[in-house]
């Protein structure tokens, strides 16, 4: 099967958008293979361009950079998650070939350069408005605030790593990639839950033993300083109030996330 997904094209390399630590040789031929959840992709080529391209007028700051369009081709066996039938196909797949690059701006361009012949016929009524689903509208969502998102999460993720909180590395010294997605997830934890402005009801206090309150206490002035790097960057980055009782509860939330993953082995701690 064939598919496409939207890639930045930067010094030769294909970098992916959610993560700019995915990179590869942007060459025809090869194979790709990405940490799980695997490569997002659909086999429409309008969808992906619709939903996950910057546009034809989109400026970037480093001049070697470029939006890209890959043509894919996988097995339907390598399908990890998703629906190709949906009326919004998309799926995740465990690996696929690169069978053309071009960029999205040269697309756009052969789409406009080819334009209808004039009918004289009766224009036809206007078809009702595409209501997205569930996913094509947060995908949408998604790519219209991706630079903000992204610009937001890394500054979690650089607090994490300044505070000790790194990923596992393997026996060749690289990235454990699940550490490091357990990291991104917290970051994206607190973006989500730092989001939302709607009221939140707090569930009852849980009874607390005489153990547990003796190790909280051990803890608490960790907890208090990742708290207070959290604050700070969603005051001076993300613009929001920290001092709420709702950001209070989403940012200890995260730091004990930390804690506990580092105690556990998920990732490296200070």
């Amino acid at each position: 099967m064939r598919g496409y997904k939207v890639l930045y094209r930067i010094n030769g390399k294909l970098v992916s958008k959610a993560d700019r630590r995915l990179a590869f040789p942007a060459v025809v031929g090869q194979v790709l293979r990405m940490p799980l959840p695997g490569i997002f992709l659909s086999t429409s080529e309008k969808y992906v361009l619709d939903y996950y391209s910057d546009g034809p007028d989109a400026e970037y700051e480093d001049p070697g950079m470029e939006e890209v369009l890959l043509t894919l081709e996988f097995s339907p066996a390598d399908i990890l998650r998703g629906n190709l039938t949906d009326d919004d196909p998309e799926a995740a797949v465990r690996s696929a070939r690169v069978v053309a690059i071009e960029t999205t701006s040269a697309t756009a361009s052969s789409r406009r350069g080819n334009p209808a012949p004039v009918s004289r016929k009766p224009k036809p009524k206007p078809k009702p408005k595409k209501v997205l689903s569930l996913q094509a509208h947060r995908n949408k969502l998604a790519h219209e605030n991706r630079k903000k998102i992204n610009k937001i999460k890394n500054a979690y993720m650089a607090a994490m790593w300044s505070l000790g909180y790194e990923p596992l590395r393997t026996k060749k010294g690289g990235v454990n990639a699940r550490s490091l997605n357990m990291l991104n997830d917290i970051a994206g934890h607190l973006y989500d839950a730092l989001e939302v402005t709607a009221e939140r009801r707090g569930n009852p206090s849980d009874v607390v033993s005489l153990d547990a309150f003796r190790a909280a206490r051990t803890r608490a002035p960790l907890e208090a300083k990742l708290v207070e790097a959290f604050g700070l960057i969603a005051r001076r980055i993300h613009g929001i109030d920290p001092e709420t009782p709702e950001a209070q509860a989403a940012m200890k939330f995260a730091a004990n996330l930390l804690i506990d993953g580092h105690a556990k082995g998920w990732f490296q701690g200070p």
